[in-house]
């Protein structure tokens, strides 16, 4: 009724100002009489209008503002004029604003000092024979119950969720417990195992042996392959070969449970290779690590399968069993000669039971015939008690 209204007073106002149509009336008016002065206004009130001034309008004016929506209007508050109705925009993340200042604190923290990500192997290994803290957590809790998890280091863990452990993973390793319920999502441990990796300064495998690599994939001999490969790998570092070592024995117990989890070696290289072998960056190292992209899934595969043969899984635990035969043999080198010690007395008491034969002075001398009745029963004696 109002924007009917105010159309009405506007075609007024036009023909009124273009000296054709009736004289307008004042539509404000409780009566139908003409009023006198209500020319004069009108021109004055369609002035004002055209013009953005105020007095006699504010009227007419506070009638199209409440059609478009201002102040306490039909449609909520939700037009032109109205801020104070606005509803409140939700915090990012579903994070309260407390949640989210101390999560900046620990980002500036982790950033200022960080204890995980982006740092050396060499230094944050005091131990090169030690794997890191946060290696070590997050393969062991995925051992724990993401073995049978369809889709592990496939499916991503939610983004927020993976910053935020990366963000206490900096700040202070020792004092995270994965198998709480904060991190009750599994993919966002080995999420954050993907991140460590690729934002090492450089690659486990080392930039200077990556060609290596590519040329020992190209090898048409299997064994010969799998020989360079090999060599390849204990030519690494101390901690690089320690912490690849570690993960590639997690990988190949990932793959114990591809039945269940559906993540086979081919699968896990295709994941992992990006991030374990890398080219030397360049203006041209993407292109090359596109290129090479199916050499480098070939050698994380053959290092799945072949861990035990390439890492001398079964040559480091050889010392262990060569150490318990020994303890074996020596305990059956004491049986036997105890055993031998005990034949030995045996034997002695067997010789004094034998009858004292002369000796012979000379080989001409011929030999004790027993054919008298005294030999035969000097024999008979002994024989008995020997037989005793």
């Amino acid at each position: 009724a109002a924007a009917r209204r105010l159309t009405l007073f506007v075609e007024e106002a036009k023909k009124r100002s273009n000296g054709d149509g009736p004289q307008p009336q004042n539509i404000n008016s409780a009566t139908d009489s003409p009023d006198a002065s209500a020319p004069s206004q009108l021109q004055q009130l369609n002035q004002q209008r055209l013009m953005g001034g105020t007095g006699g309008g504010d009227t007419t004016r506070s009638r199209f503002t409440a059609f478009l929506g201002g102040g306490s209007s039909a449609f909520g508050g939700f037009g032109m004029g109205s801020s104070h109705n606005t509803p409140p925009v939700p915090s990012r993340g579903g994070l309260s604003a407390l949640q989210q200042q101390q999560q900046s604190k620990d980002l500036a923290a982790s950033n200022a000092d960080p204890k995980s990500f982006g740092i050396d192997l060499a230094r944050l290994m005091p131990d090169p024979k030690v794997v890191p803290m946060i290696v070590e957590k997050c393969l062991t809790e995925i051992e724990l119950r993401g073995l049978e998890e369809v889709g592990i280091y496939r499916v991503s863990g939610a983004a927020a969720d993976v910053s935020r452990l990366r963000q206490l993973f900096n700040a202070d390793p020792d004092a995270i417990d994965l198998s709480s319920d904060e991190f009750y999502d599994i993919n966002v441990v080995s999420g954050v195992m993907k991140q460590f990796l690729r934002e090492l300064p450089e690659p486990l495998m080392t930039y200077n042996l990556y060609e290596g690599y590519i040329n020992a994939a190209s090898i048409d001999d299997y064994d010969e392959r799998l020989w360079a490969i090999k060599d390849l790998v204990q030519a690494l570092p101390v901690p690089n070969y320690t912490v690849l070592k570690r993960l590639v024995e997690h990988l190949e117990r990932v793959t114990d449970y591809e039945e269940v989890n559906h993540m086979y070696g081919t699968n896990l290289a295709l994941v992992f290779g990006p991030s374990l072998l890398r080219p030397p960056p360049g203006s041209s190292s993407f292109a090359l690590a596109m290129s090479n992209l199916g050499h480098a899934q070939s050698v994380i595969k053959n290092l799945i399968l072949q861990y035990h043969w390439i890492f001398n899984v079964e040559e480091e635990a050889e010392p262990i069993e060569e150490d318990s035969e020994c303890a074996a043999s020596t305990n059956e080198g004491g049986q036997e000669a105890a055993g031998d010690e005990q034949s030995d007395a045996q034997a002695a008491e067997a010789a004094e039971l034998l009858p004292v034969l002369p000796k012979r002075d000379s080989l001409a001398q011929p030999p004790l015939s027993p054919t008298t009745l005294a030999d035969m029963d000097s024999l008979a004696m002994a024989v008995n008690k020997l037989s005793v």
